[in-house]
């Protein structure tokens, strides 16, 4: 299904049709441009339930909030009715309904609102920081001057301790690196769709379940064999042996980036 040569510029026509502001038909068309060359990336012929999820981590990082995803959900539902409806020869019958342009906008208000009262709070702890330095002396005494170069002293020896540690130690705490690494594998092998979407989807949940359940976010075998037993609730034997296998992988491909050793091998 070639969304990008014989979709998209339909839909970039209905989409110019709308009349909508320039910033919301903006934003309708150069996402749906992303969407499109993901699904085609990926050789899918049809738009399959849960897409949005996976176009999500291919677009943002893991840590994107919610409200952002929720923003794009609205073009991705919109699109995917497109595409089944071309397919089905009734395209011209697609319409773009005002409550859905005004659900886009209303979540777009909504999250430009929450940041300029993050913004807000911000600015008013600068202005504290502000206050209370100009309230301070300008001219220290000698204890206080010591007491500044031993803290000046130890910050720097703080950073040096920071660039001297080890690169794996901090990539394996990066799980937007972990995670790039592991899809980077997974898609230089001949593998099924169904079996790429269980790789890709169980890594994503291993990474969130080792930041929920550990300090610093690492994955250990303690924590994968944690993940097994919560992830295999109601689920069947054959099944998670399935799942199994495709974990441990995870897991041998994780040990090799503490180590600093070839993650490909694992394969």
């Amino acid at each position: 299904m070639n969304i990008q040569n014989y979709i998209l510029p339909e839909w970039k026509k209905k989409i110019k049709d709308e009349d909508l502001k320039k910033d919301v038909e903006l934003s309708f068309v150069n996402y749906s441009e992303s969407m499109a060359e993901y699904l085609d990336r990926y050789m899918m012929r049809e738009v399959p339930e849960g897409w949005f999820e996976g176009w999500t981590r291919y677009q943002f990082p893991l840590n994107t909030e919610q409200e952002v995803i929720d923003i794009h959900h609205v073009i991705a539902e919109n699109f995917s009715e497109f595409i089944e409806m071309y397919r089905q020869g009734k395209k011209d019958e697609f319409n773009l309904e005002d409550n859905e342009i005004n659900r886009f906008v209303e979540l777009q208000e909504k999250y430009e609102k929450l940041l300029e009262e993050r913004n807000h709070v911000y600015d008013e702890l600068r202005e504290e920081i502000d206050d209370l330095r100009k309230s301070s002396d300008s001219r220290p005494d000698r204890s206080q001057r010591r007491e500044r170069k031993k803290t000046k002293k130890e910050k720097k020896q703080a950073v040096k301790q920071v660039k001297e540690e080890p690169k794996p130690a901090s990539r394996i705490l990066d799980h937007d690196y972990v995670y790039k690494k592991w899809m980077e594998m997974v898609e230089s092998k001949p593998i099924s769709k169904s079996y790429w979407h269980i790789h890709e989807y169980l890594s994503r949940y291993i990474l969130d379940f080792a930041k929920e359940h550990s300090e610093d976010g690492r994955v250990t075998e303690e924590l994968i064999e944690d993940f097994l037993e919560d992830y295999g609730k109601g689920k069947r034997p054959k099944t998670m042996n399935h799942y199994n296998r495709v974990i441990y992988r995870f897991w041998e491909f994780y040990e090799n980036l503490v180590k600093n050793e070839d993650p490909m091998e694992v394969w």
